[in-house]
């Protein structure tokens, strides 16, 4: 394995080890706020990986990169709009319920 290879290979363990959900209590009901912010940190996370691994491989490997950067963009801009439809979902409800 290269040293790139293995930097882009330990970090990337790095990050999936930092997202481990093992100290969080069974019993902790996360919402659903809660879960997209998780996802959406995920995403950033990992576009950030991707952006730093640009830095350090070849010509033939950025392009895939480029896309998977892109990706993760409108996944997290999917993301951000599924947050700010259920906010509105939430003053609908809080409307009907006056």
């Amino acid at each position: 394995m290269s040293s790139v290879s293995a930097r882009l290979s330990e970090r990337y363990s790095n990050l999936v080890t930092r997202n481990d959900m093992s100290g969080v209590s069974p019993y902790h009901t996360l919402s659903i706020d809660e879960i997209i912010l998780g996802a959406i940190e995920r995403e950033e996370q990992m576009k950030a990986y991707y952006k730093q691994a640009l830095e350090e491989v070849g010509p033939d490997a950025r392009d895939l990169l480029l896309d998977l950067s892109i990706q993760h963009d409108e996944r997290i801009n999917r993301l951000r709009h599924m947050l700010s439809e259920i906010e509105e979902l939430r003053e609908l409800n809080a409307a009907i319920a006056d």
